[in-house]
């Protein structure tokens, strides 16, 4: 069978794949040869099966199919296997391309070059293996999108996809002096109706990240996307989330904690900074009340040491409803703390090690186990207390990426779930728990796969410790929108320098709400927010509402390039960030911009001759004509001055 994609072919023969890319130059041999456990397979005779082709090896009962899509084939190794400790895909497979492109958070979401050594790891157990493994911030997205292309701009490209959920602890991809293969450690077809991982291979793509798009396309023909998802304009509302203000408390006003993870808050300070979130934005905003509201991990109670009562804490989320926030609350589903009731009264509840005793991590920490269905009905009433008792309107879910490798534990039900799959239940029980108290429940997650679309109201892009460099959260949302088709990007912020600050705050409202961790102070450089800042976000927030982010968006963003455009559903410019520093949003008659810096800015726009008259929009409402240039048919030009002076906008009519 031969496929061919553009300047691309693929050809499938008894014992590999064979891509040739353009000019009819080899691009790749991806070996149709198989390990399973200790037993290896590989196909010796090609059967035609309808749209492809039944491989047969020498195991009568163990069969690779080989089914022909519009992009390429997908491969599947079919057979009886019970659990077993590894299982390896393509064996001793080349390519001729000199570069590979994976994408794994922050430093190895990159082009490599083949002729190396560069293995990769992806699971949601991430926090875990990268002590294991010895790299960095594996954690950071979870569980990270399984899909890797090869190439260069001479052969063109071509690209491996897995987009359905599999029972595996950890999938490695490694490519050492052009030869690669795939391994998915204890992967567990018991838990997939005794299936084995399908990878779809693409070729013909235009570039490195066209494989993300391919990948997307796929996790739709499997129903792994839900076309009609619900969505609500509060989730594209701004975010002011307490964490960043609770370390800097936490940095200078030390308190001793009873867990690391949760710095306490009290009434007094997320009031205090609910009126600073007011001072500059007088519009709807989604309030996360982050770690440390409540008194211990896995009971979720409010911390009556802090709220006194329930009520009180009840109260709290009311004040800030009758102010114009919505509450959300932090919330991670697994971690237990020994001094919960949870654990005391319900030791059954917990995750157990093969030897029987409670799996704990490096900080004593227990974890509930939802295969147990008296876990899920515990969950169900604490959603329910949270959603309904108190009121809140959603989670942030956080910290899915510290679970155990399911290797290492003993599931009370074993046919529950597995691996990756494991998250996935938890995900969907969480989801159908909370919706089914609030229609509109808003969760936040840190996962990019397209099977998690259906459960995301929004993807948040997560931590970034370099300080100083967004380009890592550009990455992730551009592999948000091109892998979770109207899920909502929640741009984080968190952590980061007031230089890091000064730029992301004007170029991420392009893809997502804007969100800041930060209103009173940054604790990376223990520096309090000083007016300019806070003008400059006001600023932002100002624009942004005048063109909020909204369903059937379309989003291109490309941190190279330096290019970050959204469009309405019509094709039409919404939204754009110029050279990092102007964001500029467009409605049916004008346009307003925003600046972190003196400079003159050239716009794009349908037609010059739409607009005659530019002014400045002071934040004490005074108003200001500016001069208007126009260069050429497409353009307006304007020299604007820095938002942090106290200018609210330039509004263009």
């Amino acid at each position: 069978m031969t496929h061919k994609h553009g300047a691309s072919k693929l050809t499938v023969k008894a014992d590999a794949i064979s891509i040739e890319g353009k000019n009819g130059r080899s691009l790749a041999r991806i070996n149709l040869q198989f390990c399973v456990g200790t037993s290896a397979y590989n196909v010796i005779k090609l059967e035609k099966k309808g749209k492809g082709f039944l491989g047969r090896t020498g195991d009568p009962k163990v069969v690779v199919e080989i089914l022909a899509n519009p992009g390429g084939v997908s491969v599947e190794l079919k057979g009886a296997f019970s659990d077993t400790g590894s299982i390896i895909y393509f064996g001793g497979s080349s390519v001729s391309s000199l570069y590979g492109r994976a994408f794994v958070p922050d430093a190895d979401c990159r082009l490599f070059e083949t002729a190396g050594k560069e293995d990769f790891y992806l699971t949601n157990s991430g926090m875990l293996l990268q002590k294991k493994v010895s790299k960095k911030d594996l954690w950071m997205i979870a569980p990270p999108p399984h899909v890797l292309s090869f190439g260069d701009n001479e052969l063109g490209w071509f690209g491996l996809s897995i987009p359905e959920p599999m029972p595996v602890v950890c999938t490695q991809i490694s490519c050492h002096r052009q030869m690669f293969h795939v391994t998915f450690d204890s992967y567990s077809p018991s838990h997939s109706g005794g299936r084995l991982p399908r990878v779809f291979i693409d070729v013909g793509l235009e570039d490195d990240k066209a494989i993300l798009d391919r990948h997307c396309v796929h996790a739709h023909g499997l129903g792994l996307i839900d076309q009609d998802k619900k969505s609500y304009e509060w989730w594209h509302n701004p975010v002011y989330c307490t964490w960043g203000d609770q370390c800097y408390l936490q940095k200078t006003a030390p308190r001793k904690l009873e867990d690391s993870i949760a710095i306490p808050l009290d009434e007094a300070r997320i009031m205090h900074w609910a009126e600073g979130i007011r001072s500059i934005y007088p519009g709807e905003v989604n309030y996360i009340i982050d770690a440390g509201w409540f008194d211990y991990l896995g009971d979720y109670d409010p911390k009556l040491s802090e709220f006194k009562t329930i009520r009180d804490f009840k109260g709290v989320l009311s004040r800030l409803k009758a102010r114009g926030f919505r509450a959300i609350l932090w919330y991670t589903p697994f971690w237990v703390q020994t001094q919960s009731r949870v654990e005391k009264e319900h030791p059954d509840y917990l995750l157990r090690c093969r030897d029987g005793r409670i799996y704990r991590d490096q900080d004593n920490r227990a974890f509930l186990d939802y295969s147990n269905p008296d876990v899920r009905e515990y969950t169900r009433g604490r959603v329910e207390y949270l959603l309904k008792t108190l009121d809140a309107d959603g989670f942030k879910i956080d910290m899915n990426y510290v679970h155990p490798f399911m290797s290492d534990v003993v599931l009370h039900d074993s046919s529950w779930g597995y691996g990756n799959q494991f998250w996935l239940q938890v995900m969907k029980f969480f989801h159908a728990c909370a919706t089914a108290v609030k229609e509109d429940a808003f969760f936040t997650i840190s996962g990019i796969e397209s099977y998690l679309q259906p459960y995301a109201s929004s993807v948040r892009l997560n931590d970034l410790f370099d300080f100083h460099n967004a380009k890592a959260w550009y990455d992730r949302a551009e592999m948000v929108a091109r892998l979770m088709p109207d899920v909502p990007i929640d741009v984080d912020g968190w952590p980061a320098s007031l230089e890091k600050i000064r730029e992301y705050q004007f170029v991420s409202p392009v893809f997502g709400a804007p969100v800041t961790y930060y209103i009173d102070a940054v604790e990376v450089m223990t520096a309090k927010l000083t007016d300019v800042e806070h003008n400059r976000m006001a600023s932002v927030w100002h624009v942004y509402g005048k063109v909020p982010c909204g369903r059937g968006m379309k989003l291109t963003i490309d941190s190279e390039q330096g290019i970050f455009e959204r469009r309405g559903a019509d094709g039409r410019l919404k939204a754009i960030a110029l050279q990092k520093s102007a964001f500029v949003c467009f409605t049916a008659d004008r346009i307003y911009l925003t600046s972190n810096c003196d400079r003159a800015v050239s716009i794009p726009v349908e037609s010059v001759e739409l607009y005659r008259k530019a002014e400045k929009v002071y934040r004490d409402g005074r108003r200001e004509t500016v001069n208007l240039f126009k260069d050429g048919r497409k353009n307006l030009v304007l020299n604007v001055c820095d938002s942090g002076s106290g200018i609210l906008c330039y509004e263009i009519s």
